[in-house]
């Protein structure tokens, strides 16, 4: 197995990470023999976070309140399902929704004829509105038809079809009922769903530029999922986010050098789904070193994932489990991302000085702690994972509950504190400014409020008395979550 494991690695290794060639100077011009730029040491300018909102592959949605996603999301290839939670008894409501297929150079119109073909097909009677075009709430060009048909077991079937086009792809959301009222009931709903819906691959993120394509959002996505699953390293929102910035600057710099990293890392992927299913497992749990080196030695983006690499195995503090700085940055984000809703702040986390002081102190008292307190920080990235992903489906309600049981654990509570200092501070600057923006909503007052904040808590002793009450918090925060922290699944599925 030893041998195997070795030629496998050493297949896969061959394919060569090229050092980028980033332009050397922010002209474009390139010195001979100057090093590559590297963006990651340039300030990066401020963006918004990723969206919050479900995902499967290049869909982007939202879930209404009191809907579910269906358990059985890989019954149907290319599709996934959604639906209300309060079905009456014995009735079907089920809405799918395709994650895209080419055109192929059908309009929506086509698409929408030759599928009211297919459903007339061995029907004792089949009917359907015109097809009607609309726009959608995102933009995406649409048309709509609604069908009706009965079969010879004289069995009652409404299906309303929506066609999109995003780019050079179809996308359908197809309700399929047998209760002509329940589609009149779910309508609200059903167009909360159709408003939210966006598709990672048609929204840039920096254009196109000197010949290059334009960076998009489902680039940021495949690149982060596979490297994700590749390392075995479930990812932070703030790492996610810090891979998009990264690939920002780098299109903003030289784009012909970001285009040919996401091919270099597309070659590697290529390579691998090439394996056998358990090549690639093997390779994946033996290789990861080798990986790691060989994306230090190729530089530029490539480094960001040899750290992410370090960061979620080479250990703090030996042990079993060992301590990473993972786990110590996934249990302060966490805790930060609580602390906002409870405080009704919104996308402030923890500075790189905090998380550093946080590590430290985790790391100079694991030996001390309990194995049942090392276990819960060693199950911080997959809660925090977890808890990403599926916040976006949380109802109001279950929201509601959520902050208020949040508020109770002292770590949150002791950040909560904090953010509400800061937003009460940042009310005071914007009238004393007199911007009119009262409440506390100025961001630029905010911004000097929490950072002022921050300054304090820095010289106090915030992290550690956050430290004191870490192990009860983290008892908390996993019992608190439920079971949610076994249901993140790497997103990264072979092609």
């Amino acid at each position: 197995m030893r041998h195997f494991v070795k030629r496998a690695a050493v297949a896969a290794l061959t394919f060569a990470l090229a050092p980028l060639a980033l332009a050397a100077d922010p002209a474009g011009a390139e010195s001979p023999g100057a090093a590559p730029a590297d963006v990651r040491t340039a300030q990066p300018a401020v963006r918004a976070p990723l969206p919050e909102s479900l995902r499967e592959g290049p869909v982007l949605y939202a879930l209404p309140d009191g809907w579910r996603r269906a358990a059985d999301v890989a019954a149907e290839k290319n599709f996934f399902r959604i639906a209300p939670k309060d079905l009456p008894a014995g009735k079907t409501f089920v809405v799918r929704v395709s994650m895209g297929d080419p055109t192929e150079g059908k309009t929506l119109e086509k698409a929408a004829t030759d599928d009211a073909a297919t459903l007339a097909k061995g029907q004792l009677r089949h009917e359907h509105t015109p097809v009607t075009a609309l726009r959608t709430a995102k933009g995406y060009d649409a048309v709509a038809v609604l069908h009706h048909r009965t079969s010879i077991l004289r069995q009652e079937e409404y299906w309303q079809i929506i066609y999109l086009r995003a780019g050079d792809r179809h996308y359908v959301l197809a309700v399929q009922t047998d209760d002509k009222e329940l589609i009149v009931k779910h309508a609200p709903a059903l167009q909360a769903v159709l408003d939210g819906l966006q598709y990672a691959p048609v929204i840039e993120l920096a254009p196109a530029k000197d010949g290059a394509r334009a960076l998009t959002l489902q680039d940021v996505y495949d690149i982060s999922d596979f490297f994700e699953w590749l390392l075995d390293v479930p990812m932070t929102p703030v790492q996610r986010t810090a891979i998009r910035d990264l690939l920002v600057d780098v299109w903003s710099v030289d784009p012909k050098a970001g285009v040919a990293a996401l091919e270099q890392a597309e070659g590697l992927r290529k390579n691998i789904d090439a394996m056998k299913p358990e090549e690639r497992e093997a390779l994946r749990q033996a290789a990861g070193p080798q990986f790691a080196a060989k994306f230090r030695e190729g530089g530029g983006i490539f480094t960001t994932f040899a750290d992410l690499y370090d960061a979620g195995h080479k250990p703090l503090v030996a042990g079993g489990p060992p301590l990473t700085r993972q786990a110590a940055d996934a249990n302060l984000e966490l805790v930060y991302f609580m602390a906002n809703h409870v405080a009704g702040t919104h996308g402030v986390g923890p500075t790189k000085e905090q998380k550093d002081k946080w590590a430290a102190e985790l790391a100079g008292k694991f030996a001390q702690m309990s194995a049942e307190e090392r276990r819960n920080i060693a199950m911080m990235p997959i809660v925090w994972a977890g808890t990403s992903a599926e916040w976006p489906s949380v109802g109001q309600t279950d929201r509601d509950a959520k902050k208020a049981e949040w508020a109770k654990i002292p770590t949150v509570k002791e950040v909560a504190d904090g953010l509400t200092k800061a937003r009460e501070e940042a009310a005071k600057l914007a009238a004393a400014a007199n911007t009119g923006k009262a409440g506390g909503h100025d961001p630029i007052a905010f911004a000097k409020a929490y950072k002022d904040m921050q300054t304090q808590q820095m010289q106090t002793a915030m992290i550690s008395n956050m430290m004191r009450m870490q192990h009860q918090s983290n008892m908390t925060i996993i019992r608190n979550m439920g079971s949610q922290q076994y249901q993140y699944k790497y997103v990264y599925r072979h092609r």
